[in-house]
């Protein structure tokens, strides 16, 4: 499976979505996944590294660089996107999701939740810190 692709229309948060405000370092957009520069500011995750993999949630909305963002750290959130039922998610590329059983050799990862329906994914970050053997 490739990266899973967003209609951001169709993003939702939960009623039990916990959600914080941040600085966004970079143009973003609904549902990449991102992670705290030592700047503070929060840019595109991805699963090149440890550092960069350590993903601190999805971002709901828009945002350019030096923009305040809502960023969806736990809970129930329809992504706006076809999930796989059953299938756990994780950070893939820059800003992307993937289906956690298409990392690749010497990528880091963080898993990102499970879908526990066709559109809905339940978000529960944990980053590994470690490269897949």
């Amino acid at each position: 499976m490739a990266a899973i692709t967003i209609t951001a229309a169709n993003v939702r948060l939960g009623s039990n979505t916990k959600t914080i405000k941040g600085v966004s370092g970079e143009t973003v957009t609904p549902i990449m996944p991102v992670y705290k520069h030592t700047d503070g500011e929060y840019r595109k995750a991805a699963n090149t590294s440890a550092i960069v993999a350590d993903c601190k949630g999805l971002v709901i909305g828009y945002g350019e660089d030096g923009v305040t963002v809502e960023i969806a750290q736990s809970g129930l959130i329809t992504v706006g996107a076809t999930l796989a039922v059953n299938t756990a998610y994780c950070v893939g590329a820059a800003g992307r999701i993937m289906p956690y059983s298409d990392l690749s050799s010497g990528e880091f990862g963080t898993f990102l939740g499970w879908a526990v329906s066709t559109t809905v994914l339940d978000l529960q970050i944990q980053a590994s810190g470690v490269a897949t053997p």
